[in-house]
């Protein structure tokens, strides 16, 4: 990523009442550039992360979010940060299934606020 074609970072204090986000990326690297300043800032205000991934780079998203200076290990341990592969996420009944995922959907929100985290961070 050069000067001309620098992206901002997202912060949600950037986002209006409607809070989603698209991004078309170049490089893993420019992915995690722009969304470290709207992963970090939740953490920061003890929200909820709940990230779903390719669980081929599950190993490389965590050592991302370390090197962003969050303790990957304590927010697993206290449902702050839960990451989930596509399959068990938009794939989970083993294909895309509009239901199952919005009561996933239901399911991690309505969880997140009993365990105490006033947003969560999708």
């Amino acid at each position: 990523m050069n000067d001309r074609t620098a992206v901002p970072g997202v912060t949600a204090s950037a986002l209006d009442r409607f809070r989603h986000v698209c991004i078309f990326y170049n490089s893993k690297d420019e992915e995690y550039s722009v969304l470290r300043s709207f992963i970090s800032e939740g953490f920061r205000k003890d929200e909820k992360a709940f990230h779903i991934i390719d669980e081929r780079s599950r190993l490389d998203h965590l050592q991302r979010l370390q090197a962003f200076g969050i303790d990957v290990a304590a927010t697993q341990a206290t449902g702050q940060l839960e990451v989930r592969g596509w399959e068990n996420a938009h794939l989970r009944p083993g294909c895309f299934d509009q239901h199952a995922m919005l009561a996933l959907v239901e399911d991690v929100l309505t969880g997140s606020k009993r365990q105490g985290f006033p947003f969560t961070r999708w």
